[in-house]
């Protein structure tokens, strides 16, 4: 129960903002997580204000300006060393050479073409011939006789007469063919020759712990740099409340 002022836990309940959400943070999703230990280390605590919102301005402002700090401290727990050494150095050292390369080539190349060649060639002959043939024999010579006359058949003891037609068409082709085959080679050599320098760089890593101090005294060391950095920050914060229980 609150004697002089109010405790913090009756602003929680009765929904009153404290603020906290505007001071300076190395890691934004881990301001959620130090304002809960802050509110419930002092959850019972009376503030040390008479009103909640002088309250309030006080604890944002003093939150302000040791956050800076801290924040630095928050960094330097997030580096990662080897407790176990004293000394850790590398070292880089330059080394030129000359440096002769030669390369010699050889090609060759075989080209062999293979091919066919065809012909073909054909002819067409088509022939007609026409006769008319007349034979007579006449017992009576002293009458002339004509070619009419023959052909009517008048005067002449016997006659014979012939037409003859006669065609014909000769056709014929001829193919031709042959293979070859073309085989071409030709061949040569080349040499190419590169002098210059080389730069070798040679990186030692020399790490460990020396003869004056030995592991366990190294790890003692270390724990003692170790810090409760959120218990610090709300041992910064007691002024701000009655410390009345």
């Amino acid at each position: 129960m609150a004697v002089y002022t109010t405790e913090l836990r009756r602003l929680i309940e009765n929904g009153f903002d404290i603020g906290l959400n505007d001071y300076p943070i190395f890691d934004e999703e881990y301001r959620a997580v130090l304002n809960k230990k802050i509110i419930d280390h002092y959850y019972f605590c009376e503030i040390g204000f008479e009103t909640a919102g002088l309250f309030k301005f006080q604890l944002n402002t003093k939150m302000r300006e040791i956050m800076p700090y801290y924040n630095k401290l928050y960094l330097s727990e997030q580096l990662e060393f080897n407790p176990l050494r004293d000394f850790d150095e590398t070292t880089e050292e330059t080394r030129q050479r000359a440096d002769h390369e030669s390369v010699e080539g050889h090609a060759s190349d075989t080209v062999t073409t293979t091919g066919t060649s065809t012909g073909s060639s054909s002819s067409s002959d088509t022939t007609s011939s026409t006769g008319d043939s007349l034979t007579v024999n006449s017992d009576t010579p002293q009458a002339l006789l004509n070619t009419t006359t023959i052909q009517n058949n008048e005067y002449a003891s016997s006659a014979a007469k012939s037409h003859d037609t006669s065609s014909g068409t000769a056709t014929g082709s001829t193919s031709t063919g042959s293979e070859y085959t073309d085989t071409k080679t030709g061949s040569g050599s080349s040499t190419q020759t590169t002098n210059g320098t080389v730069n070798d760089v040679i990186t030692r890593h020399y790490f460990g712990y020396g003869k004056s101090k030995g592991p366990a005294q190294l790890l003692e060391e270390y724990r003692r740099t170790f810090l409760n950095i959120d218990m610090m920050i709300i041992k910064e914060l007691e002024d701000l409340f009655m410390m009345i229980f």
